[in-house]
């Protein structure tokens, strides 16, 4: 499904000796990915048993999907998905620095959003993963959610709170917060 609709103009017409549109191959492209992987709102529509298998299988992670209804009548959409695996948070626990990074990218996907992660850093001065989320945007309000979701893991309300704080305004976020050595993540 790699293939460029310039490639697929070249072969169509080394096949078959006909000249097609960009816009032809692009459309046939796409309805080709949507008969092969579905579409977005189908794998959407699968999250609330992925979570829930999650849940299952990793009984201490936390796993977290909301879902948004404009009105009552209106459809059910995604709105945030928050995910940290078990042996995740242990291994920072056991393993990383008192340090989590905090970081935000645009995903750029018809349904827009963010993705935002806390990562750490290992003994070997790596980025170690802890958790991360699908957001609508990043402002205070889902920075907020993700933070409480990561203070659900132990982290120091106190830290949550102040980071929480100083996210007015801000229109790109890189923060990084220290752990003081009184924090239960430690």
């Amino acid at each position: 499904m790699d293939l460029k609709v310039a490639d697929m103009m070249w072969e169509i017409n080394a096949l078959f000796g006909i000249t097609v549109s960009k816009q032809t191959c692009y459309r046939a492209r796409s309805e080709a990915r949507m008969k092969l992987l579905g579409t977005l709102d189908d794998h959407y529509h699968m999250l609330p048993a992925y979570i829930a298998e999650l849940k299952k299988v990793n009984r201490n992670g936390t796993f977290e999907l909301v879902l948004d209804r404009a009105t009552p009548d209106s459809l059910v959409r995604f709105k945030r998905l928050y995910l940290c695996f078990d042996s995740i948070a242990r291994g920072f626990l056991e393993g990383c620095r008192r340090v989590i990074g905090l970081d935000g990218w645009f995903l750029k996907t018809e349904l827009k959003g963010q993705l935002l992660s806390a990562v750490g850093k290992d003994g070997n001065n790596q980025m170690f993963p802890i958790a991360w989320a699908v957001v609508e945007g990043e402002n205070q309000a889902s920075w907020t959610w993700d933070l409480r979701e990561l203070h659900i893991r132990q982290l120091s309300k106190t830290i949550a709170v102040e980071v929480a704080m100083e996210l007015r305004n801000l229109h790109a976020l890189k923060l990084i917060i220290h752990l003081p050595s009184s924090s239960p993540w430690l």
